[in-house]
Formats: C-alpha cells, sequence, structure tokens
C-alpha cells in the first residue's frame, strides 16, 4: 500500500494538529494493585479459571492462581537457556483450553534449527511439554516460530497462528497445524502478522492483521473460515504503521476497532470502507505517537473499549468518539498487553517493569462508564 507524499502530509498534519484528538482528560487517581510479577516484562495475559497466566519472553511463562497476590507466581518453564536472550524471543503468547496450555514460542537464533519449535504443548498444566508444531515443522523446514496463538470462539478445538509470514491451522486444539492453501494469501513471508482474531458472532469470519515486510500496515479478511481471503492493501493510514491489535463492540460486532501508529481507527460496518481506498476514520490517538499495541472491548458495555499506547491507557465511553487516559502505576513504562476478566470485572495490564490490576470496585463506579 502507498499513499501520495501530499495525502501523507496532509494525513500527518492534522494528526499533528489533533495530537490528543477525542481526549476528555486525565484520571489521575485510579485504583491499581501491583500484582509483584516476579520477572522485568511480561507481553501477553491469559485469564482461565480466574487464573492468571503471563508469557514473560525469554523469562518463560509464569502463572498466579485465582489472579490472587497472596499467592505466589508459579513458573511453569520455557525460560531462554541457550543463546542471547533477544527481547522478541522466548514465550510471546499463551492460550489455555481445558486442561492443555499452549504456548507461542520464538528461539533465539543463536539455537540450531532443530531447537527452534515455535509450539509447546501441555496437558498437565504445565508439569511437562512436548512439542506441537506438527504440520509447521516439515522435512523442508526444520524450525517454527509462533507470536500468536488465537482459538475460535465457536468451535474451540480450531485454531490459528502463523510461522514465518504464513498461516495454519488446526482443528485438533493445537496438536497438529495444516497450511492456509488458498493462493490468494500466499505472502512470500512478506507479511509479518501480529496476529488474528475471529468474529465474535459469525464463525465463518477471521481477520489476521498486522506488518507487511515493507514496513506498511496488513489486514485481511476471510468470510468462509480461511477458505479464500480478501486483502486490504488500501488502508489509508499516514507512517511506516502495523495493525497491533482488534476488538469488537460488545453490542455490535460490526463495530470494529484497530490500534496502529499513534492512533485508533474504527470501522461501524465490519470493515467494508476498509477495502477501498477512503481514508479510515481515526477514533482517537495517543499526543506522543505511541503504537497501539493492545485493545480490550469491555464485553458487557457497549460502547467501552480500553486501549494502550506506550505507557498510556486510555478508556472511551462512547465507541471511540473520545477518550480518557487512566493515569498508570510510575514502574509501569511499556504496556504490552491488557485484558479484562469478565468473571471478576478487573482489568489486568503488563509490560515493562509488572504486572497491574485496575481493581473492580475503580471500573464499576468509575466516571468513565456509562450508567447502565
Amino acid at each position: 500500500m502507498k499513499i501520495s507524499y501530499l495525502h501523507y502530509l496532509f494525513f500527518s498534519f492534522v494528526l499533528f494538529l489533533v495530537g490528543g484528538c477525542g481526549l476528555i482528560g486525565n484520571d489521575s487517581d485510579p485504583d491499581w494493585e501491583n500484582l509483584d510479577f516476579p520477572v522485568q516484562t511480561g507481553y501477553q495475559l491469559h485469564v482461565s479459571g480466574g487464573d492468571l497466566y503471563v508469557a514473560a519472553g525469554h523469562d518463560g511463562l509464569y502463572v498466579l492462581e485465582n489472579a490472587n497476590p497472596r499467592y505466589q507466581w508459579e513458573y511453569l518453564g520455557h525460560k531462554v537457556t541457550q543463546g542471547e536472550r533477544h527481547v522478541d524471543s522466548g514465550v510471546q503468547a499463551v492460550d489455555v483450553y481445558g486442561d492443555t496450555i499452549l504456548v507461542g514460542y520464538v528461539s533465539p537464533p543463536e539455537q540450531e534449527d532443530g531447537a527452534q519449535i515455535g509450539i509447546w504443548r501441555s496437558e498437565n498444566a504445565g508439569s511437562s511439554w512436548r512439542p506441537s508444531d506438527e504440520g509447521i515443522r516439515t522435512d523442508e523446514l526444520n524450525y517454527s516460530n509462533a507470536f500468536f496463538l488465537a482459538r475460535s470462539p465457536h468451535e474451540p478445538e480450531r485454531m490459528i497462528t502463523s510461522s514465518f509470514g504464513e498461516i495454519y491451522y488446526s482443528d485438533d486444539s493445537g496438536a497438529s497445524w495444516q497450511p492456509e492453501s488458498s493462493s490468494d494469501f500466499k505472502s512470500g513471508r512478506s507479511i509479518l502478522e501480529q496476529g488474528a482474531q475471529w468474529h465474535p458472532a459469525n464463525p465463518d469470519v477471521i481477520w489476521t492483521y498486522g506488518e507487511s515486510g515493507y514496513f506498511q500496515p496488513f489486514l485481511a479478511k476471510s468470510e468462509n473460515a480461511g477458505e479464500f481471503w480478501e486483502r486490504y492493501s488500501n488502508v489509508q493510514v499516514p507512517r511506516d504503521n502495523a495493525f497491533f491489535d482488534m476488538a469488537f463492540d460488545a453490542s455490535n460486532p460490526e463495530l470494529i476497532y484497530v490500534g496502529a501508529q499513534g492512533a485508533v481507527i474504527k470501522s461501524e460496518s465490519g470493515g467494508k470502507e476498509w477495502a477501498n481506498q477512503g481514508a479510515v476514520t481515526v477514533a482517537f490517538t495517543d499526543p506522543r505517537g505511541n503504537f497501539f499495541h493492545a485493545l480490550e472491548a469491555h464485553t458487557q458495555k457497549a460502547g467501552v473499549l480500553f486501549a494502550a499506547a506506550g505507557p498510556h491507557l486510555y478508556v472511551s465511553r462512547d465507541k471511540g468518539n473520545t477518550a480518557l487516559r487512566i493515569e498508570t502505576p510510575s514502574e509501569l513504562t511499556y504496556i504490552n498487553d491488557i485484558i479484562y476478566d469478565e468473571t471478576t470485572g478487573a482489568l489486568y495490564v503488563t509490560g515493562e517493569y509488572g504486572v497491574f490490576r485496575l481493581k473492580t470496585s475503580y471500573i464499576r463506579k468509575g466516571p468513565f462508564l456509562p450508567p447502565n
């Protein structure tokens, strides 16, 4: 996707002018709880059965029982012990379904190809693990990496991941994988996916998003469960950009938000306008142009979206038209992921220097939430 230089300048100037476009202030008195994460950085969060799992990169995988800080964090393995501990190595993603835990793993390049296993699986709560990248690792390709794992909410045995720019599916809860076979998605490893999500109401619709090998934003949509894909290559956003996360509104799944560089964009028509060359609708921006790495829609409240960019946490209560910045703990210098637990009503954030919980009482009574 290329945009004209004049269009680029115009869009960048508009973002500069509106810098904090839609921001309605700053809540400097939120109620945070430090969960005393034992290592420096968390990359992805997952809640299952009340337990809080954290993918901690080269420090491995951790779980906090009942998300209770009175308990000790339990280390479940996968710490990088060989080769250089790169920022993007180790456990990047975690998925829990019943008694099965899957992790998306990125091996340091210094390790031999035979040690580069992109997905690990445990069926005993993390006591033991086995490689689970059959179908990705082949005789021709003796290594794999997996930055994300996405499970269908409609058919939980069905999953999607990517390795080196190619999409793979599983129909047995991640025990084995097969490559996406449609010729209209073949990327030649020029696509660096950030993630994928199923439409919450339509089991046939899947989105994948990220950054191309040319440092441009990438979106693709399938309306037949991954058999064929439509690539949106004309999404008009400024700068060398990428799409980092996606969220669907609680009451209207055709209202979609996507996190980009410096801005959250949205569509109220299921992304139909993104297939054209018109400029996108910017919901709100981060004044400093930080990447919106994490989005999370409130699961019960319509029109409520949480979004994180750099060290900043935002909440919108009106479908992204305006946003309030919530003050985050001073220790948290960068946010990698946020997750809302609908069972307890708590919001968890993680990133550089910790895992924190925005207390349920604040979320339920906060001035930013709709009254009903």
